[in-house]
């Protein structure tokens, strides 16, 4: 009975479902308050842009691919529900991701890893 047991254990070990990866989000602020969200999901395939306020300044997601192309999405409705979200065009994962409000990199997050 006992090696019954134990062979069960076993397969249950090999046969269990691969960990997924996280989602990773990262948030960028304005004079302390919340002005985005971006983040990379469904294993790093897609990337998105929430704009959280309103207040003209608009929010994209830089991010670049495992291969190395550099690209970014935008919330093309502002603070409104909804919001902006792609696959990279080059088809490969998420390498790193930063959130942006308004225009250049006074208002980034740092860069974080997209997985």
């Amino acid at each position: 009975m006992m090696w019954i047991t134990a062979a069960a254990a076993l397969g249950m070990l090999f046969s269990a479902a691969p960990a997924s990866a996280a989602d990773v989000t990262v948030v960028t602020y304005i004079n302390g308050l919340v002005a985005g969200s971006g983040k990379s999901y469904n294993y790093s395939t897609m990337v998105q842009a929430c704009d959280v306020r309103a207040d003209n300044l608009g929010v994209r997601t830089e991010y670049v691919t495992a291969l190395g192309l550099e690209d970014s999405v935008g919330d093309a409705n502002g603070s409104a529900d909804g919001c902006g979200s792609e696959r990279p065009a080059d088809g490969a994962s998420i390498d790193k991701l930063r959130v942006c409000a308004g225009s250049g990199t006074a208002h980034c997050s740092p860069w974080k890893r997209g997985y």
